[in-house]
């Protein structure tokens, strides 16, 4: 079957309908054969083809992503991610903005991570593990107006936060608000933490210094 779609696409004139021969070659590859590595070569075939089918990229990422090497798929999410935007699907842009993003910050590039983190966050505020690394980012970069817009919606929504993310968002706040000289405000926030995790060294640390 392989070798006959080959052959119709070698016969085909139109560049889309070679791009959807070579998918659908890729599709065999990938269910009936199982073999990911042809998959992927003739996705992207198909990919190179003709760009105007998001589903080719859909599919290519999502294959990627169940494999060890995710990092492969940030040129086709960073392509993905701007044709959502351009076209306004805006319900499937979040997820794959997040999946950008930590791919980004993963190999280093937190400038670039914080531009998709924010993608999502903008789309998107119910996605507190995007939110808190977008926070955890903008602390990083000495950010701390944003830092503090972002904190204060996951604040609003710390109940739904685990343990360790709770500790993170309050802590967070404290040290915003040491660094504005406001210990009082710090101090509230500590404090509130250590209500809940009175074991929490870092708090008890922090709530001596103020």
């Amino acid at each position: 079957l392989v070798t006959l779609l080959e052959r119709t696409m070698e016969e085909a004139q139109d560049a889309s309908e070679k791009s959807s021969i070579a998918m659908e070659i890729a599709r065999l590859y990938r269910d009936e054969i199982g073999d990911g590595n042809r998959f992927t070569e003739w996705a992207d075939k198909a990919w190179n083809l003709s760009k105007e089918d998001p589903q080719v990229v859909v599919e290519i990422v999502d294959y990627i992503f169940g494999t060890e090497n995710a990092a492969a798929a940030g040129p086709y999410l960073e392509w993905l991610v701007n044709y959502l935007e351009a076209k306004r699907r805006l319900k499937e842009l979040p997820g794959y903005a997040n999946k950008l993003g930590r791919i980004l910050e993963s190999s280093g590039d937190t400038r670039r991570a914080v531009e998709y983190y924010r993608i999502c966050h903008e789309h998107d505020v119910t996605n507190l593990a995007n939110s808190l690394a977008l926070a955890r980012l903008h602390m990083h970069h000495n950010e701390l107006e944003k830092a503090t817009r972002v904190l204060q919606a996951l604040l609003l929504r710390i109940d739904s936060l685990d343990a360790s993310s709770k500790r993170e968002v309050l802590l967070s706040l404290a040290r915003i608000n040491q660094a504005r000289n406001d210990p009082k405000k710090a101090r509230q926030f500590v404090t509130r933490l250590l209500s809940e995790q009175p074991d929490c060294a870092e708090a008890r640390e922090m709530l001596s210094r103020l």
